[in-house]
């Protein structure tokens, strides 16, 4: 696959991590995930924040969730969201940190367009301990991206690890499969992927 298509369906898996719709370990997740409504954010997935930051981090995720609805890329919904994320972003909260990186990714909402900015601020919420954070991270790491992150399943599966801990669904998942199937550098091991298989029903889908 030529290198920008690779990076364009590693960065639109991340958009659809983002809203709730992926699998990382679908390869066609690119092409056919489709917009799916989520939970909204928990104490836990915010981190250590304000009431205030919280329901203000909450509010501008369901004006996201409208644009990203509404499939349309010029949609007021993405700057109002990037109005209410950049401060939050700044004062350090990963959850705005992460959904504002995922702007950049595409330009969105008035965000510039710059991909290293966005992977910047996507690891900068991964290390902070936003799980779908650190599925996205875990998602470059296994598919490489020489410019961003080089392919290594170490740590693909480190960042994996940490999110399917977090409770990310789509982390869940890739841990059960890569256990089942003997990928990311593990041996098969039925009795893993079950153990896994088990967190599916609390995880959540962002």
């Amino acid at each position: 696959m030529p290198a920008i298509a690779k990076w364009t369906a590693i960065a639109m898996l991340g958009f659809l991590l983002s809203c709730g719709g992926a699998d990382p370990g679908d390869d066609d997740a690119a092409g056919l995930g489709e917009y799916r409504q989520a939970n909204v954010l928990s104490e836990a997935e915010v981190g250590p924040a304000s009431v205030e930051v919280r329901e203000a981090h909450r509010a501008a995720l369901a004006i996201y969730d409208e644009a990203v609805a509404s499939r349309d890329p010029k949609h007021p919904g993405y700057g109002r969201a990037r109005e209410v994320w950049e401060p939050l972003a700044a004062a350090g909260d990963p959850a705005s940190t992460y959904h504002l990186g995922m702007l950049h990714m595409f330009g969105l909402g008035g965000a510039d367009f710059d991909q290293l900015v966005a992977v910047r601020l996507i690891e900068t919420a991964a290390e902070n301990r936003f799980p779908p954070a650190q599925t996205f991270m875990a998602l470059l790491a296994e598919r490489g991206e020489g410019i961003m992150v080089a392919a290594d399943e170490t740590l693909a599966l480190e960042w994996y690890t940490h999110g399917a801990r977090g409770g990310h669904c789509a982390a869940v998942r890739r841990l059960v499969r890569a256990h089942e199937n003997g990928e990311l550098g593990v041996a098969v091991d039925a009795g893993k992927a079950d153990e896994w298989r088990s967190r599916l029903d609390g995880c959540r889908k962002r």
